[in-house]
């Protein structure tokens, strides 16, 4: 735009804006190097770094709390020495850092290795929760497959004259459920891992029904009987 017609202050101003803007990205630059917002960064990846440690240790298997439990000490040295840096102004190393620079490292090599362990560790911590949370969602819709109200002994279900089948035959795992057996397990409460282990652990021996064979669990007392590897009926009680 040309300048014809501005007034002698808005020039002024304008003159000035064009003066100062490498002064004001320069004082940008050197607010964002700055101790104290280096260490409030710090502090902010070392906190998400103690969550995501804490959650592995809640979410995962023994090894990966192993592994989770790293993460959270190793993150709350890194908020500690974060906040420290942040409030003071004055640069600190972590105590990470320390034992490294002790084992005969260079300042910068050890801050730097310290620092690719904060990410490793965040995302290693992340990804064990993830796999966690999967797991922990298999298992779920492995014992929900069943849809609906639920019995149990004593308080058995029963399919209304008019539906006699509820459930439709389905997958769970690399097993296939008949809708019969799935409305049975429904009816007296019994969940995919239980039919699971009866089979797996139960004794087998031929039904009365050619082709089909039941195995009897006697700590649960329930029998499933099984075609071609498929379950086709569970109920409680040893079969004759």
């Amino acid at each position: 735009h040309s300048q014809e017609g501005l007034t002698d202050s808005k020039k002024d101003k304008l003159l000035s804006f064009d003066f100062d803007t490498p002064a004001f990205l320069e004082t940008a630059r050197d607010a964002f190097y700055s101790p104290h917002t280096q260490g409030a960064i710090q502090a902010i990846g070392g906190l998400c770094e103690t969550i995501a440690g804490g959650a592995a240790i809640l979410a995962s298997d023994d090894f990966s709390a192993i592994i989770g439990c790293a993460a959270m000490i190793h993150g709350m040295d890194h908020f500690i020495t974060g906040m420290k840096t942040a409030i003071c102004g004055d640069e600190f190393n972590t105590v990470s850092s320390q034992l490294l620079q002790g084992a005969g490292l260079s300042s910068q090599s050890a801050d730097l290795i310290d620092n690719g362990i904060s990410l490793a560790g965040t995302m290693g911590a992340a990804g064990m929760v993830r796999a966690g949370e999967t797991a922990i969602l298999s298992s779920v819709h492995e014992e929900t497959t069943i849809n609906g109200f639920v019995g149990r002994k004593g308080f058995e279900l029963e399919n209304s004259s008019y539906q006699k089948v509820r459930n439709s035959s389905t997958k769970i795992q690399d097993r296939y459920y008949s809708g019969h057996s799935l409305d049975q397990m429904q009816n007296r409460g019994f969940t995919p891992s239980v039919v699971k282990e009866t089979i797996k652990n139960g004794a087998g021996t031929p039904n009365k029904i050619s082709g089909r064979t039941q195995f009897y669990d006697p700590v649960n007392n329930i029998t499933v009987i099984t075609e071609n590897g498929d379950v086709v009926t569970v109920t409680y009680g040893r079969i004759r």
